[in-house]
């Protein structure tokens, strides 16, 4: 499993980095028992080459080389993407204080196994600014 504290540090650096953050989370689709597919969304990330760049320098310098091989994807979506507006509607509102753990859920086309939410922000309120 992926240590809920080094979690929690990606998150801090992403904000730090970033200004704001919108959704944190790991997903284990169904049929991919044990491997985590890293979920981000907000702080202005796009699905451009030097933003998956950024997050990936934050995980190599949060995460341990056993927990970065449990990650076998990195999806960027933006903040208005539908299903993430509606995981964060769902969850209400997560800001660090530990992770909200959903299972057997859909997610766009996807089902999803197990959702572990470490940060989840209704752009519409604001997400958190560092």
């Amino acid at each position: 499993m992926i240590d809920f504290e080094h979690m929690q540090l990606l998150r801090e650096r992403l904000i730090r980095e970033r200004g704001g953050l919108t959704l944190l989370a790991l997903f284990e689709r169904d049929g991919n028992r044990g491997r985590w597919d890293l979920m981000v969304a907000g702080g202005g990330f796009r699905p451009l080459l030097q933003d998956y760049e950024i997050v990936s320098r934050a995980i190599e310098e949060t995460l341990s080389e056993e927990e970065r091989l449990k990650i076998g994807r990195m999806v960027i979506l933006s903040e208005d993407f539908e299903p993430v507006v509606k995981l964060i509607r769902r969850v209400q509102h997560v800001n660090g204080s530990g992770p909200v753990e959903l299972e057997n859920i859909n997610f766009s086309q996807f089902l999803i196994r197990t959702a572990l939410i470490f940060h989840a922000e209704s752009a519409e309120v604001g997400a958190v600014h560092a």
